[in-house]
């Protein structure tokens, strides 16, 4: 475990900060941040890590979730019948944390960050949708308000019974690798469900908040939290949070989707490097 100094705490809130930011943007849990860069910069084992950085989710994911709900944005009735076996998946998850060594969970976490990149980089756009040019009154539960565009978006939702099946994934990687499980909530949301992009992002953000909560308190009941490098990343996590909600539907985040997508390709390819035991120059 890392030790505790004042520049250590101050680099956990601005990793935070960073992870909540772009979580809120990207419907995504900010762990595939805050985990690796624990690891590999301060000295953190990865278990611990990982318990530290869902608890910072909870915040986070509480203070981007609320401001989605009052923007209409989050489908709180989709979120609730998808959350189910996600919690499943996150007992699951737990228990093969307990059992599998610390470098077999590096390579899986890189791996992932991999298929996260891959995703970003290729998320879709709003072709498919129907846009009302016209500013009026949203007039069903399938459309919502973009204010980038100045526009209502039409769209059609499918059917949840198989969608609910992934979830369970989804809940599986948050306990396990420390995530919010949003890299596998997103596609879930895009492709399957149909819900576009901003309303995705927004729904996952609501599904995420109540995984991690229930992955954060399997975790401080097995001890693998560090109190103050947990406050740390929640300080910085609720205020980028509460930044990201707040600008993401006003943006068209084509630059920092692939930003983003060049910072977890480096450290998917760090992790999977250091769990196999090959050195990594930077």
């Amino acid at each position: 475990m890392a030790t505790a100094s004042f520049l250590a705490a101050l680099l956990l809130v601005t990793l935070g900060f960073l992870a909540g930011f772009f979580g809120a943007l990207l419907g995504l849990g900010g762990g595939v941040l805050m985990v690796p860069f624990m690891d590999m910069l301060l000295g953190f084992d990865i278990k611990e890590a990982a318990a530290s950085s869902i608890v910072a989710i909870v915040g986070g994911k509480f203070m981007s979730s609320s401001t989605y709900l009052d923007k209409k944005l989050a489908k709180p009735d989709i979120a609730l019948k998808l959350v189910l076996p996600a919690i499943v998946g996150s007992f699951v998850g737990l228990l093969l944390s307990i059992s599998l060594s610390s470098n077999v969970i590096r390579v899986i976490f890189g791996l992932l960050l991999i298929y996260a990149t891959y995703y970003i980089l290729t998320r879709g756009k709003l072709e498919g949708f129907r846009i009302r040019e016209n500013v009026g009154k949203e007039d069903s539960s399938t459309s919502y308000y973009d204010e980038a565009l100045n526009a209502y978006v039409d769209y059609v939702q499918r059917p949840l019974k198989f969608p609910a099946i992934f979830m369970f994934f989804s809940g599986l990687a948050a306990s396990l690798l420390g995530i919010g499980g949003g890299v596998i909530n997103m596609p879930v949301l895009v492709i399957l469900v149909g819900l576009p992009i901003k309303v995705a992002a927004a729904t996952s953000t609501f599904i995420i908040f109540i995984t991690a909560l229930s992955s954060a308190m399997l975790q401080l009941k097995y001890g693998y939290v560090v109190p103050w490098a947990s406050g740390s990343l929640l300080l910085g996590a609720m205020t980028g949070a509460w930044i990201g909600a707040r600008i993401m539907n006003k943006l068209k985040s084509d630059f920092l989707r692939k930003l983003f997508s060049v910072v977890l390709l480096y450290t998917a390819v760090r992790l999977i490097l250091k769990g196999l035991g090959i050195p990594f120059p930077i």
